[in-house]
């Protein structure tokens, strides 16, 4: 069955499932195993996306995951510590619809997902930012292109982290930035949550796969993971753990590191 046949099913289910029920699902995890059985990778994302595009397009949700940034992921801080300004290249790897690239400044601001084309679709991104169809393990730009690489609560979507953190390092410029955010997790073993989540990691499993890759932390914190769509929405947020981290190349520090 064609994957977005399959969504429309799904959402079909949804809309007639009464809300006590979808509630209990939820907590008993029937929609990640649904999601388990019935979608791959990429249809689950999408799945969780569809909605998403309509509401990024009215300008109070787009405030409020503004406002989620600024709050939970300290993006005030952040930007004045790596100084982004109207000249800056900035990419964004993995970068979802909710991009940060609509909240910095920046003369060229891409995007990258393996879903890019299809946010396209569903979205239309506010000029200068462009989105690409692509995977983090495989960035297609040259070596030291860009000042600042977000990374947003992606990193645990890829096939291959240790690759995408490689690659990632390697299209940044020497004195640019790299900005992590992922979600962390008690369990030290390394372990597959959902469809869409093949990796679960602690904060030293984090702190070790920058290491391995040549960063060196200069900002790190920990922030509540209520999920940005969630928040923007108004709906039922997560109450997880994200990891907020500003990294240069090793051997670049130029500021000293905050906790």
């Amino acid at each position: 069955m064609h994957g977005f046949n399959k969504i429309r099913i799904q959402k079909w289910l949804e809309r007639k499932t009464p809300p006590f029920i979808k509630s209990v699902s939820r907590r008993i995890g029937f929609t990640h195993l649904f999601r388990s059985l019935f979608l791959n990778k990429y249809e689950s994302e999408m799945a969780s996306k569809l909605e998403w595009g309509d509401a990024m397009k009215r300008l109070e949700i787009r405030e409020r995951a503004r406002e989620y940034w600024r709050t939970y992921r300290f993006l005030e801080d952040i930007q004045a510590m790596i100084g982004l300004n109207n000249q800056s290249a900035v990419l964004d790897v993995g970068c979802g619809i909710a991009t940060v690239l609509h909240f910095v400044p920046g003369k060229e601001k891409i995007g990258v997902d393996p879903l890019g084309c299809w946010y396209a679709e569903v979205y239309e991104y506010p000029a200068p930012i462009r989105v690409l169809s692509g995977q983090g393990e495989q960035l297609g730009f040259p070596e030291a292109r860009f000042d600042a690489v977000f990374c947003s609560n992606a990193l645990d979507h890829v096939s291959d982290h240790l690759r995408t953190l490689s690659e990632i390092k390697r299209v940044t410029k020497a004195n640019g930035y790299f900005v992590l955010t992922v979600e962390i997790h008690p369990a030290e073993h390394d372990y597959a949550r959902d469809p869409h989540h093949p990796h679960t990691f602690s904060k030293k499993a984090v702190r070790t796969m920058l290491e391995t890759t040549g960063w060196e932390i200069l900002f790190e914190r920990e922030t509540p993971f209520l999920g940005i769509k969630q928040y923007s929405l108004g709906g039922e947020t997560k109450h997880d753990v994200e990891l907020v981290i500003v990294a240069q190349q090793e051997g670049c520090i130029s500021h000293t590191s905050s906790d």
